[in-house]
């Protein structure tokens, strides 16, 4: 379930940061000879992705009797195993990615949505696709990394969990223009947060009842 009144956007970044955080700290291990908290760090990058909505991967990986999870258990991608939180998330799934992604979709398809409402709303739901493609390619990375003896066979898949993590957050500039769009395969986490602000925005105009128009529909004059 995910935690009550927390945003969305926020949540989202701040699970990608965590995520983040933990593959600093096993690639940390990994460089001091440490593999008990390497295993430890590893299963924490599981746990975070799935949630503990996901009965099947939301798990003591590591063999300590202990579930190891230093986010909020509601994970970032999607698993079927949530509950209806009672704040307007789909059909009790539980993952930042699958809510953020279904919350920026009502803000567009309501009646009275902006136009500046509508283009922000897609540019977030393009960058979280991009982590969740990001996430995917990590868990199956960090999962085998379970099963790799602690050595030098490990430092491939270190290096591409690490690779996946900064993209996951920061983002990556594809077309080495200098910035990072919110565009596919570009866009990461801080992107995310930067344009559900953005969606959220409108602009003071003087005198009575001077608001925003709704954007227009198809077929409309």
């Amino acid at each position: 379930m995910r935690p009550e009144g927390a945003p969305l956007a926020q949540g989202l970044w701040t699970t990608v940061d965590n995520i983040d955080t933990s593959v600093y700290e096993l690639n940390e291990a990994y460089k001091a000879g440490d593999e008990e908290t390497l295993r430890v760090k590893t299963e924490e990058v599981i746990n975070q992705i799935v949630g503990s909505g996901n009965v099947e991967l939301f798990q003591d990986w590591n063999g300590d009797s202990t579930v190891n999870d230093p986010g909020d258990g509601y994970g970032f991608l999607a698993s079927s195993g949530g509950t209806d939180t009672g704040y307007g998330d789909r059909g009790g799934e539980q993952g930042y990615a699958v809510q953020t992604i279904s919350h920026a979709e009502f803000a567009a398809d309501a009646p009275d949505a902006t136009e500046n409402i509508r283009i922000h709303s897609e540019h977030v739901i393009i960058c979280v696709r991009n982590i969740e493609g990001w996430s995917e390619q990590m868990l199956e990375l960090a999962i085998r990394l379970m099963d790799v003896p602690f050595g030098p066979e490990m430092e491939p898949l270190l290096a591409e969990i690490q690779n996946l993590s900064y993209n996951m957050l920061y983002g990556v500039d594809t077309n080495n223009n200098g910035v990072i769009e919110p565009v596919v395969g570009e866009g990461g986490a801080d992107t995310v947060y930067e344009h559900a602000y953005y969606l959220a925005e409108m602009p003071l105009l003087p005198g009575k009842h001077r608001i925003p128009p709704p954007a227009p529909t198809e077929g409309s004059p």
